[in-house]
């Protein structure tokens, strides 16, 4: 049987009212689920997301998304002398990352009037104006009689500038070139081979992808300065590959080959007969680094020169691992 006292303190407990301090709570909770949307509604609408920057390259899918477009950068318009590499060391970044931002493929060719987008804060891009190289005039030729003149002993750090005088005016006549006295038939077979190689717009499928490199960046700074790209000369090439080769085997570079063959031989050896050639080569650890050597040695720098001359119209490169990083050669020619 219930005992009555609890049956009545249960029945209290059951039927007992919200103190005060909870019915103002619940009030405080009504009230701002009722005010809650109508601030809302006045602070306005959700504020716009972020517009696409203006402007491209010229094709609308190589704009950066909205997700992807940098928080800091500008529009660059490309001014004459100016080159993707340049660019990019000027603003803090790397050729690569540059060339991704803007949708550029190598050889990453860009012309003045161009705009790229540079995600970094703006900054001055130095370039030079080059001067151009000075076109030899021919010496004349002394009578047979006269005795030929002795040519200078090579050194190591012979500049490479010294090869890009016409070959036929250092010729006297009568003198007969080193390359009949010294072929063997082997030789003379290649340069048959190599005689009927035309030169070529790209290097062909299969060339190392290092000398590919070097040969745009080559082509890239002639593009920079309004000159006409070179073409790959796969007779050249072979020149380059096998004097690369060469140093890489003895473990120092030079102009002249371990048997004394001088620039003029070892192209005579491919077949390639010249009418301007020179030569620039580096021993370094990539292709970037043997660029910069032969860039950055100053406006009237024997090797700049090479790359920036009006005089030659091909070029061939050759790579060959060394004892320490890569032998890179980069023969230039005319017929």
């Amino acid at each position: 049987m219930q005992n009555p006292r609890t049956a009545v303190a249960d029945g209290q407990r059951c039927g007992k009212r919200p103190s005060p301090w909870t019915a103002k709570v619940l009030s405080a909770l009504l009230i701002l689920t009722l005010t809650l949307p109508a601030a809302a509604q006045a602070a306005g609408p959700n504020p716009p997301s972020r517009p696409l920057r203006p402007g491209s390259l010229g094709e609308a899918d190589n704009l950066p998304s909205p997700l992807s477009t940098p928080q800091v950068g500008y529009w660059y318009v490309v001014q004459p002398g100016d080159d993707i590499w340049l660019i990019a060391v000027a603003h803090g970044l790397s050729m690569d990352r540059l060339a991704l931002v803007n949708g550029l493929k190598p050889p990453y060719w860009i012309h003045p009037g161009d705009r790229l987008w540079v995600p970094a804060k703006p900054a001055v891009v130095k370039r030079s104006t080059p001067r151009p190289t000075p076109t030899a005039t021919p010496t004349p030729q002394p009578p047979a009689t006269a005795a030929a003149p002795q040519e200078p002993a090579a050194t190591a750090d012979q500049p490479a500038v010294e090869a890009s005088v016409p070959m036929t005016a250092t010729l006297p006549a009568g003198d007969v070139p080193p390359l009949a006295q010294e072929m063997p038939p082997e030789a003379e077979a290649t340069a048959a081979a190599a005689a009927g190689l035309e030169a070529l717009s790209a290097p062909p499928e299969g060339t190392d992808p290092d000398a590919v490199l070097l040969f745009n960046l080559i082509n890239e700074k002639r593009n920079a300065f309004g000159l006409p790209p070179y073409l790959w000369s796969p007779a050249l090439a072979q020149a380059a590959q096998a004097h690369a080769e060469d140093c890489a085997r003895r473990g120092w570079g030079s102009h002249v080959g371990s048997d004394g063959a001088r620039l003029r031989t070892r192209y005579a050896r491919v077949g390639y007969a010249a009418s301007w050639a020179s030569e620039n080569w580096a021993n370094a650890s990539a292709p970037g680094s043997a660029f910069d050597m032969w860039w950055y040695e100053g406006p009237r720098g024997p090797h700049r020169l090479n790359i920036l001359s009006p005089n030659y119209r091909e070029v061939g490169i050759g790579v060959a691992k060394g004892r320490w990083g890569y032998y890179f050669v980069a023969d230039f020619g005319a017929r």
